[in-house]
């Protein structure tokens, strides 16, 4: 597991490039497409499973690295808490249909922000990401030890099925 920061995330409260703008994120889309990229080589010819998780405004930052250029080069993008990923579409973010998966707790209040201004609602059936299933509560309990949500990220990471919510 690598956790990559390599671009300026926004502050809160929202004060001008913040949390309400793409900015940020578009910013540092380049450098997050070359360090997979750059993980992806230092892989030679032994290709593992590459899967891209970012939460709140992080997922913003993954949808706007995913859609621009040649995407990631991961097998699964994981958003969790999502505002938006500056995209319409999951197709918009070069991952393999049904490799998009979103999730977020029913009171996590940054659903209250979802589909604003940072792209389409992640978790809105028109998206076409695969919800996944979360029995967490507020905006950072997803990692709980021995919940659902964990273990879902879990299984995503692993390249397995995680337990989904129907649309």
């Amino acid at each position: 597991m690598i956790s990559w920061l390599g671009y300026d995330a926004p502050e809160i409260p929202p004060e001008s490039l913040g949390v309400a703008g793409r900015g940020r994120a578009e910013d540092g889309a380049e450098a997050m497409r070359r360090f997979t990229r750059g993980t992806r080589v230092a892989q030679g010819g032994n290709r593992s499973h590459l899967t891209v998780i970012g939460h709140s405004y992080g997922t913003t930052a993954v949808g706007a690295a995913a859609a621009g250029g040649e995407g990631l080069d991961a097998d699964d993008l994981v958003a969790i808490a999502s505002p938006g990923m500056t995209t319409a579409h999951a197709s918009d973010l070069h991952a393999a249909p049904g490799h998009v998966w979103v999730g977020a707790a029913g009171n996590d209040p940054i659903r209250l922000a979802a589909g604003r201004t940072l792209g389409a609602d992640p978790m809105a059936a028109p998206f076409g990401g695969t919800v996944i299933a979360t029995d967490t509560s507020g905006h950072s309990g997803y990692w709980d030890p021995d919940s659902q949500s964990l273990l879902n990220q879990g299984r995503i990471i692993a390249g397995k099925q995680p337990a989904t919510v129907a649309g």
